[in-house]
């Protein structure tokens, strides 16, 4: 059961129906498949986590926010679950201004709107949301 495969697709749709193009653009298309998709009170998840980050190898930047969330099913009467994540990868051209750390936060604390909200807060977000950088979206098992 893998439930990252059809939000990823919805996101994709989405985001060429709207012609998005910048961060923020793309980061709501994102949002709100997730949020109509109510992973945070699916059945079978456990504890959705979104968190952004920004990193930089030797040669390239970047940013990313991540949808993580642990499935359990049962087959056969045994019980089985992993960890499925979203990721939206944009490659800034130049390092933020101000860099801070992103609290970890899960829908054990937080229902997944608020977690969206705090991130919209995040001082890295807010310095390239207007900004058209490439991206990844893509989804996986963990």
């Amino acid at each position: 059961m893998q439930l990252f495969t059809q939000i990823v697709s919805d996101a994709k749709k989405q985001i060429d129906l709207s012609s998005a193009a910048t961060v923020e653009e793309v980061y709501l298309c994102l949002k709100n498949v997730c949020l109509k998709s109510n992973l945070d009170t699916h059945q079978s998840v456990d504890k959705v986590e979104i968190y952004p980050e920004y990193y930089e190898t030797e040669t390239k930047k970047f940013f990313r926010i991540a949808i993580q969330y642990y499935l359990q099913f049962e087959d056969d009467g045994e019980e089985y679950g992993y960890y499925e994540a979203i990721d939206c990868i944009f490659n800034p051209t130049e390092s933020p201004v101000k860099a801070s750390a992103f609290p970890h936060i899960s829908s054990a604390e937080l229902s997944m709107s608020k977690m969206f909200d705090l991130l919209e807060e995040w001082p890295i977000y807010l310095q390239l949301k207007g900004k058209k950088l490439d991206y990844l979206l893509d989804g996986e098992e963990q």
